[in-house]
């Protein structure tokens, strides 16, 4: 099966298996049926018939840490191909979360087709044409961070952004063309619970710049600190408070999918 072929319509999924266990599959399984609507692939199976047969398939395996690649793609004229693939979890290098990692502003921002069809998670040319064309620059950063067609800031090819600044979190809006991602909202619903303050915004830069601190999220780095964009420094270069607590609340959830 194509599961990387540009030209064939599909949606696909990322989940995050710890313990046997795929966390927050209800939430990447409303993502992706409703992905799957918009691009007209009305999947015949409801969730919670697709949610027995991804748990059992996990369980099946023998290892506990995985990583499951839940994809539907179109087959023929009416046809569907509903595919899960599932692999060890590979940690990322300890260093990234001691030290943080480095960011660069891509030269190559999103196009308006992206910004139009953000929240549907698929392999369309429009969703990947940018993080293709920035993942091509000369670089040994991290990721690349893209800007929206108004030169705002949006997401890097495979996270989202949040910058902290005055004890205060900030995160670009879903009207700046980002994926409305899963670990993006269970982030802010963590501040919620440990009293940060939170803004959904527009932000430049220069707010990049000056933040105190930075960092990613998606289902696999879950929160990965940064502490370098565009070679400049971003506040005091090491991971901060506020993204260490992040981080820990989000572990303290994941714990309470196992206990």
């Amino acid at each position: 099966m194509p599961l990387n072929a540009l030209d064939t319509p599909g949606v696909f999924e990322t989940l995050r298996v710890y313990k046997s266990r795929p966390a927050w599959l209800h939430e990447h399984l409303v993502r992706f049926y409703e992905s799957a609507h918009s691009l007209r692939l009305e999947i015949p199976w409801s969730k919670s018939v697709l949610s027995r047969w991804i748990t059992q398939s996990i369980r099946s395996v023998r290892k506990k840490e995985l990583t499951a690649r839940l994809a539907c793609f179109r087959s023929g004229r009416d046809g569907l191909i509903l595919n899960l693939m599932v692999r060890p979890f590979r940690p990322y290098p300890k260093s990234f979360y001691d030290k943080g990692v480095a960011l660069n502003v891509s030269s190559v921002p999103t196009s308006f087709l992206k910004a139009d069809f953000a929240q549907v998670k698929s392999n369309s040319y429009t969703n990947a044409i940018g993080a293709i064309l920035a993942g091509s620059e000369a670089s040994v950063v991290y990721d690349h961070l893209q800007l929206d067609p108004q030169g705002y800031l949006s997401e890097t090819t495979v996270a989202n952004l949040f910058l902290v600044k005055d004890e205060e979190l900030w995160t670009p809006s879903v009207s700046c063309g980002i994926l409305k991602g899963v670990t993006r909202h269970l982030v802010l619903e963590a501040a919620h619970h440990l009293g940060i303050p939170c803004r959904e915004t527009t932000l430049t830069r220069h707010d990049f710049y000056r933040a105190d601190e930075a960092f990613l999220t998606n289902t696999s780095s879950e929160v990965m600190p940064v502490t370098r964009c565009d070679a400049r420094r971003i506040g005091s270069g090491r991971p901060g408070a506020i993204t260490k607590m992040i981080h820990k609340e989000y572990k303290r959830r994941v714990g309470e999918l196992n206990a």
